[in-house]
């Protein structure tokens, strides 16, 4: 009797560290200096200003998956969500700031693990002197995927650097900005 190798009818989609491909400019804070950062979209529809971004995995899984490569004193400015949101520093402690003008903090560190209750408005920042690789993990919304609701001051900054977004909250091309 010989051995039949069967190929399985699905297969697991991976995304390797080494292959995935960061968005600079995926939100609109990122577009404000001290807001720079890499995201990396891996699973499911997430929290994208950036209608050419993709994620790695695709399909739906009622959850998404992104990571944040954060340099030294940057992060990401005031901004809440319909749904919870999950914060995974990977490498080094993370500060979360929240609050309705950001005025509460919390350091958290490597693997520690940040819920972040729906409508909170909360921010991060790398307290580090090296990068930081954060995980977020979004709930996916039942109308689509989720925008982000900027703090005013924020959408104020972007205006005065060139950016906005459009009424379905994509960035709109530098200079476009209403």
């Amino acid at each position: 009797m010989t051995a039949t190798h069967e190929t399985p009818a699905a297969a697991p989609q991976i995304a390797r560290w080494s292959e995935l491909k960061p968005a600079a400019r995926a939100f609109l804070d990122s577009h404000i200096p001290a807001y720079e950062k890499e995201n990396f979209r891996v699973i499911g529809p997430g929290v994208n200003e950036d209608p050419a971004s993709r994620p790695v995995i695709r399909g739906s899984h009622g959850f998404s998956v992104g990571y944040a490569r954060i340099q030294p004193g940057r992060g990401a400015a005031l901004h809440s969500h319909r749904t919870l949101e999950v914060f995974v520093p990977l490498n080094g402690p993370l500060t979360v700031v929240y609050g309705a003008a950001g005025e509460h903090e919390a350091t958290v560190q490597a693997w520690d693990t940040v819920s972040v209750p729906v409508g909170l408005m909360r921010g991060f920042r790398n307290p580090n002197d090296y990068p930081l690789v954060m995980m977020a993990i979004i709930q996916d919304g039942a109308a689509g995927p989720e925008r982000v609701e900027w703090h005013p001051s924020v959408v104020e900054q972007a205006g005065r650097a060139g950016v906005g977004r459009d009424a379905q909250g994509n960035l709109l091309p530098i200079g476009q900005a209403a």
